[in-house]
């Protein structure tokens, strides 16, 4: 029997059933149109050995007629192939119970899969609950899957991306080394090592990020192309040579501006340089890769906060919009607008709505970056908050002690107390834990030059510049030199 509508047969559905099981399992079933209603049918079918799996679905509606027996014979068969289905499609609260039904129903089977099996449904599990946003679930998940089958190699790199989004660096690093001994792709081990100089970088610990770096470049699966991104991020945060940093993305943004990931990336480093004095290139970075066809929620998400920070608030809020629209496409979580308004009225100078905005989105979105430490406390330092804006330095300074932006926030922070002495103490912790990032560097002249001490602010911008010779920091420097002796 065929059905004309949908241009399958039976006898095709079942091979596909078959094909789906990845073994030659006899399956057969029949089809029992409804006397009473030609549009609707029973469907069964069934796997030697095993009940039967019944569909009762209207005619038309095919697709899920045969979705739903693939399933029944997959339950029966291959039910860790059948729980990463049901963990892909899963988008809501209820597929997510569908899903943990089902893999209690594969622990208390008499015939229970083996723990290898049980790793990859708990790995389904965990990404799906990672994918509706339940965090800690999901890494509970991810480590039951690890325990169950240690060589599980695809729940490793999960539970390690897991950590990352986290900003759990060192731990996530751990994960990703481990990954990289077990049997994988080698296109994912290079993804793992890749990871690593990232979390390294972003973390400051720039020697591991080095020593990555250079096990990467000796690796038998090494790619100059696929480790640019993580070379420049690397010379830009470690090295603090940003217009090289610069150069080495942008070569392949030139080749291929269509290209998601080397326009993103080429913006970001625009938009990492101090002082914001490439803002607009970056914006304009951006704006090349959507006309170019590059319809991604990220892009279109640090667009509209680049037009933010240059006062384009309208336009900033259209591409919000955007980016919210791609992400709902695709099944990302929905994140409270707090965040993005919060920011908005800081850069207005509106702190009062800023805080009650940040400080409501933060109670249910802990802060991990730089920038969201860095807002919330200048906010508090708008408000003369000071003992308020110190802890959540503090606090980011504890998760992040390598940030040369947070050092630099803490001491203008004391400026704004009128507390020279305490900001530049700050100043100077900030260059002694990153002695190549300017930022400190020239704040702290700037401030001494104010006071009158135009000696030790040439002193600090001297030092600067011998230490990072090719960082902007040190063009900064050097204009800041050059006023010396000028009128004010």
């Amino acid at each position: 029997m065929a059905i004309p509508e949908a241009k399958f047969t039976l006898q095709a559905v079942f091979r596909y059933l078959r094909y789906m099981t990845g073994n030659e399992i006899a399956v057969d079933g029949e089809i029992i149109l409804d006397a009473d209603n030609g549009d609707t049918a029973i469907m069964k079918v069934r796997v030697a050995g095993k009940p039967p799996t019944v569909v009762n679905v209207a005619m038309d509606d095919w697709q899920k007629l045969v979705g739903e027996l693939a399933d029944g014979v997959l339950d029966v068969t291959q039910p860790a192939v059948l729980a990463g289905y049901l963990g892909t499609k899963a988008k809501t609260p209820e597929d997510l119970a569908a899903l943990s039904k089902h893999i209690i129903k594969m622990q208390s089977s008499t015939n229970r899969p083996s723990p290898a099996v049980m790793s990859v449904a708990y790995d389904a599990y965990g990404s799906a609950l990672q994918r509706q946003g339940k965090i800690d679930e999901a890494q509970s998940a991810f480590a039951e899957a690890m325990t169950l089958d240690p060589a599980n190699g695809v729940a490793v790199i999960n539970a390690a991306n897991v950590l990352n989004s986290l900003r759990n660096y060192a731990q996530a690093s751990a994960l990703f080394k481990q990954a990289q001994t077990i049997r994988l792709p080698d296109s994912v081990k290079a993804q793992a090592l890749r990871s690593r100089i990232t979390g390294a970088t972003v973390s400051g610990d720039c020697p591991t990020a080095a020593a990555a770096l250079s096990e990467a470049k000796s690796s038998p699966y090494y790619d100059a192309s696929a480790i640019a991104a993580n070379e420049a991020f690397y010379v830009l945060r470690c090295e603090y040579e940003e217009a090289r940093a610069v150069a080495l993305i942008e070569k392949q943004a030139t080749l291929h501006p269509d290209a998601r990931a080397p326009m993103n990336t080429l913006a970001l480093m625009q938009l990492f340089r101090p002082e914001d004095r490439c803002r607009n290139e970056a914006i304009k970075v951006f704006r090349k890769a959507i006309a170019n066809g590059v319809d991604e929620s990220f892009v279109y998400g640090n667009l509209s906060l680049a037009l933010a920070g240059s006062g384009e608030y309208a336009e900033s809020n259209e591409f919000r919009l955007r980016a919210l629209e791609v992400g709902v496409r695709i099944g990302l979580p929905v994140v409270s607008a707090d965040g993005y308004f919060g920011t908005v009225h800081y850069l207005k100078g509106e702190y009062e709505k800023a805080d009650v905005l940040l400080r409501r989105f933060y109670t249910t979105n802990p802060m991990r970056e730089e920038q969201q430490f860095s807002i919330f406390a200048a906010t508090q330092t708008g408000l003369q908050r000071f003992d308020e804006a110190s802890k959540i330095y503090t606090d980011g300074l504890t998760r992040l002690p390598k940030s040369c932006r947070l050092w630099e926030g803490f001491g203008n922070m004391y400026v704004a107390k009128d507390d020279a002495t305490s900001a530049l103490a700050t100043f100077d912790k900030g260059i002694a834990e990153i002695p190549k990032c300017g930022l400190n560097y020239n704040a702290a002249a700037r401030l001494l030059i104010k006071q009158n001490r135009a000696s030790e602010a040439k002193h600090k911008l001297d030092a600067l510049i011998k230490i990072a010779p090719n960082s902007d920091g040190a063009v900064i420097a050097k204009e800041i030199l050059a006023t010396f002796g000028k009128a004010p």
